[in-house]
């Protein structure tokens, strides 16, 4: 306590730690009340006290219970959206693993599939970057399979132009992804 009588506080600083061991008991009962399980509640706990303990705040704190109330909230919030993923995550891996059992594709390895989820998402990304009408021309091609002259036809541009917009766009696609994938230019 400092002068003034306000518990973890000592010559104007936050004592963090006993801050932590003042207010262990309600902030259990907030995170439990949020998460209904008791490991999650631990888990998420511990998160909060490495969170303050290694990181410690270092701003000028009047009401550190509020403030660790507010944190509390906020790992909550967060632990509940990660497991809300993971959850879909392994549904959607359930399901596309029903659907491609007659396929010749490895889903019976989870890795296999986290790795091809995760390169479906680099290239998502990828694309994201390149522009509209690039993306657009890769999109009729490949998706649709359509021609380079109906894609032009459609777009309103000789089929030159969608051969050059080809290139640039698998150039740049081909540049974006080897950046992250680390293979040579040259391939």
């Amino acid at each position: 306590m400092d002068l003034n009588g306000k518990p973890g506080i000592r010559n104007g600083a936050v004592d963090w730690a006993q801050v932590l061991t003042d207010n262990c008991r309600w902030l259990h009962s907030v995170l439990y009340a949020r998460l209904n399980d008791r490991q999650a509640t631990e888990d998420v706990y511990q998160e909060i006290c490495w969170s303050v303990l290694d990181n410690k705040p270092s701003i000028p704190i009047d009401k550190p219970a509020a403030w660790l109330y507010r944190v509390a909230v906020r790992h909550a919030s967060s632990y509940i959206r990660s497991e809300s993923r993971l959850r879909l995550r392994n549904r959607t891996y359930a399901e596309t693993k029903e659907n491609a059992r007659d396929e010749k594709s490895d889903w019976t390895n989870p890795q296999s599939w986290i790795f091809a989820q995760e390169q479906s998402d680099l290239i998502a990304a990828a694309l994201t970057q390149l522009k509209t009408s690039e993306r657009q021309v890769l999109f009729l091609k490949y998706n649709e399979g359509w021609k380079c002259r109906k894609i032009g036809e459609v777009m309103g541009v000789s089929e030159s132009t969608v051969q050059t917009r080809l290139l640039r766009a698998r150039q740049k696609l081909r540049q974006l992804l080897s950046a992250h994938f680390g293979e040579d230019k040259n391939e």
